[in-house]
């Protein structure tokens, strides 16, 4: 398991509390009183300076996320920096992938690695079906049918999500970043007679044009862990792929408090157990303007527990 740093506690009281810490002294008693991400978020959460953050009324949050400026947010990058950055992001989840290759999809302690045996296990997969249903929802809601035919889900983790998308598409392409996850995932699913998936091992966002021709893609809480010109390269890659009436359903952190990014001070940042991104509004948008989509839906979703910080998009190429 990584070890928590004086980073993650400083990135802590950016993302819950929206300030700095008050000492060094506060931040090495955090140190000592905590060892991993989830008891640091627990204990965040559960403070009273969070619950009086957290505890305005949805008309303030909405005039809130109205008003606020823009953020700095740098979405483009070259090539070298790309792959800089995303070297990041393999390297914490191969280590996440080894060490918490549940618990770093759902941090919930049930399914940290030692606890994951009979219904912790079967409650974590089970979960998944709710996930691929937004697949359903969203059809009904906008009168577009989804094509069946082959399906891109990246970010497929340990299989919880893919073995539900299985019994949706003819074929489910399923990437993700982190050799031992993608392990589980393959087991998982072979384990389950699954035998309409493959599993590839995703090493530069280039690799996600040789996919194709793809009918659907699918990701839910994965963009959010890459950087926001990684996220960019990603969609415009996967996006090339996508058949005639091909669709997408996929979800991004369009901010979060506090944040900014640009690439050059990102990759001076010491390593966390697990960073969290944003992709402005715009810059999907623009994405699918430049690959001829047109936005079906976009709602605000659940994934990040905060209000009207993450969207959820469904769109289709015409």
């Amino acid at each position: 398991m990584t070890t928590l740093t004086a980073q993650d506690v400083r990135q802590a009281y950016k993302f819950f509390l929206n300030r700095e810490p008050e000492s060094e002294a506060v931040i090495s008693e955090k140190l000592k009183h905590y060892s991993s991400f989830d008891d640091l978020r627990r204990d965040f959460i559960n403070s009273p300076e969070f619950q009086l953050l957290s505890s305005p009324s949805l008309q303030q949050e909405v005039y809130r996320a109205f008003w606020s400026p823009a953020p700095k947010v740098e979405v483009d990058v070259g090539p070298d920096m790309l792959g800089e950055l995303l070297d990041r992001v393999r390297k914490q989840w191969s280590k996440l992938g080894e060490s918490e290759p549940y618990w770093s999809v759902l941090t919930e302690d049930k399914f940290r690695r030692a606890n994951m045996t009979g219904s912790n296990l079967d409650e974590f997969y089970s979960s998944g079906a709710r996930d691929a249903s937004a697949i359903k929802m969203f059809e009904e809601r906008t009168s577009f049918t989804v094509n069946k035919g082959t399906c891109l889900e990246l970010g497929c983790g340990v299989g919880r999500v893919t073995r539900h998308l299985a019994k949706l598409f003819d074929t489910v392409i399923a990437v993700d970043i982190s050799p031992a996850n993608l392990q589980i995932c393959a087991d998982h699913l072979e384990s389950e007679g699954i035998s309409n998936v493959k599993t590839i091992l995703l090493t530069s966002p280039d690799e996600l044009s040789k996919f194709g021709p793809i009918d659907f893609f699918y990701s839910i809480i994965v963009l959010q862990h890459n950087p926001p010109p990684v996220q960019k390269a990603m969609l415009q890659q996967i996006f090339s792929q996508l058949n005639p009436r091909g669709s997408c359903l996929f979800q991004t952190p369009h901010s979060l408090p506090g944040y900014r990014f640009v690439g050059a001070e990102a990759l001076k940042e010491p390593e966390r157990i697990m960073d969290m991104h944003c992709l402005p509004k715009e810059a999907v948008l623009n994405v699918f303007r430049d690959h001829g989509l047109q936005l079906l839906d976009v709602a605000p979703d659940p994934w990040t527990g905060i209000p009207l910080a993450s969207f959820i998009y469904f769109a289709s190429r015409q």
